[in-house]
């Protein structure tokens, strides 16, 4: 697929409304062919998908072997924001794009990645009940625009960041899932990275860090600062500070959650 040049395509609207209307049957359907999406024609007849003016290079995404996605999430991730990054914003937050990638050119690694045990799986991971929002629900859509949100291009390897969030999904997920602004989410990315890098080799503190990514019942160390971020914001305008002053402030109060949580403190970690 070297430099073979496509367009693009969105989902047709009114197969889009037809997937939506039945989501148990489709949800079947989808269960019984697992290789690919030919049945579409059976649902609709008319074309499933609309070519549109934007073209990008062609790729692929690859499928884990063990059927363990997480084994090439990272890479796949990658690679989706190498090729589409330059598409226009509108076509990137449109369900309809993601519909053609998840049922028609990826659809193998769509069904790796977003396993359709339910109906309910199908409709708010797969389909984007909830509209733009359900982005964050498509594991496609949402590693796309955690990298998007991580690239780090002063980094010897800009992506050291979207690796370390996508090796572990809760220290970006609700900072997304909350439409936090990028200088927001990078600021803090860069803050975790360097908290977690600094206790993780260190013999008195590898525990205290590993603790504090497990935390106590649903709460963490990730789920603190979301929650500290909210509070802080509240009463400033998180949206036009310096990145480097984000970054001291989220530093600090990660800081003080190791010390306590290193003191035997977890409930701090409900604060």
């Amino acid at each position: 697929m070297d430099n073979n040049i496509i367009n693009i395509s969105f989902m047709n609207e009114k197969l889009y409304d037809t997937l939506n209307s039945n989501p148990k049957k489709i949800t079947e359907i989808i269960k019984n062919n697992p290789y690919d999406s030919k049945w579409l024609r059976d649902v609709l007849d008319e074309p499933s998908f609309e070519q549109r003016k934007q073209k990008i290079i062609d790729f692929d995404l690859k499928l884990s072997n063990d059927g363990k996605y997480k084994n090439v999430e990272i890479e796949n991730a990658i690679t989706l924001y190498e090729h589409i990054k330059d598409l226009p914003r509108y076509v990137l937050v449109d369900p309809r794009f993601w519909l053609w990638l998840e049922f028609d050119k990826f659809y193998r690694v769509a069904l790796q990645a977003m396993p359709l045990t339910t109906e309910t799986r199908l409709e708010y991971s797969w389909l984007f009940k909830e509209g733009k929002r359900g982005i964050w629900r498509n594991t496609l859509a949402r590693d796309y625009f955690w990298v998007e949100f991580t690239v780090d291009e002063s980094r010897e390897d800009k992506y050291e960041l979207a690796r370390f969030v996508l090796d572990k999904n809760e220290r970006v997920r609700n900072l997304t899932f909350d439409n936090k602004y990028r200088n927001i989410v990078l600021s803090t990315i860069r803050a975790e990275k360097d908290i977690y890098d600094k206790y993780i080799s260190d013999p008195n503190y590898k525990e205290t860090i590993e603790q504090c990514e497990r935390g106590i019942e649903t709460y963490n160390i990730y789920t603190f600062i979301r929650k500290a971020l909210s509070l802080y914001g509240s009463a400033r305008i998180l949206d036009f500070m310096a990145e480097e002053d984000l970054y001291n402030i989220i530093y600090e109060k990660l800081e003080k959650a190791v010390q306590e949580v290193h003191k035997g403190n977890l409930e701090y970690l409900k604060k």
